[in-house]
């Protein structure tokens, strides 16, 4: 009698599921440290081949980087300590000093910790309260600052007055608010009062 695959799915089970036990199955036919000495091979073999055709335009590829850096910041769900970025940009300034050979990548890492950085002391400088969770729908009042157009949606930012239910010193001093509505008969400097969440 054969013995039972343990990575075979249950005969009702999703796509999603097979596809997991298909892998399962494919990955534990090899080592896992030579799995991964194999996924880190390939993957700064494409990297050096790609920073060797750009090396030419890396200058352009730096505010790139800086931007990823700072979108990375404002992806997190919760304020990093102080420290955080500058001891990233000491490490990768440190890396890119002991070892020549990958300095480059250091270099490329630098400039994405500049970003953080940045975009974490600016938001420091501000000392602006952040809204520390998604809230349940509210009522918002204030001035319309700008409005971007885009398919579909309007982005607005707005100077907030007050926030239903929110004490003055937890409210952000602007918000942005993607507006999917129709009618909208309101320009910057007007005061509007809507309900969102």
């Amino acid at each position: 009698m054969a013995a039972p695959d343990l990575h075979a799915p249950p005969a009702n089970a999703g796509p999603s599921a097979r596809l997991r036990a298909l892998l399962a199955t494919f990955l534990g036919k090899f080592p896992r440290k030579i799995l991964w000495k194999r996924v880190w091979k390939i993957v700064f073999t494409q990297l050096s081949a790609w920073s060797n055709a750009e090396s030419g335009r890396f200058a352009l590829w730096t505010p790139v980087a800086i931007g990823a850096g700072a979108a990375v910041y404002f992806g997190l769900k919760a304020g990093p300590p102080i420290w955080a970025g500058p001891l990233i940009l000491l490490l990768a300034g440190a890396a890119g000093y002991k070892f020549p050979a990958r300095r480059k990548y250091a270099l490329a890492a630098l400039f994405i910790a500049l970003g953080f950085t940045a975009a974490d002391l600016r938001a420091a400088r501000l000392g602006a309260p952040l809204l520390a969770r998604e809230m349940t729908p509210r009522d918002i009042e204030g001035r319309l600052i700008s409005v971007e157009e885009s398919p579909g949606a309007r982005r607005l930012v707005v100077e907030v007055g007050s926030i239903g239910r929110l004490e003055k010193a937890a409210t952000p001093k602007r918000i942005r608010v993607v507006w999917r509505g129709e009618g909208f008969d309101v320009a910057p400097g007007d005061r509007i009062a809507f309900r969102a969440g």
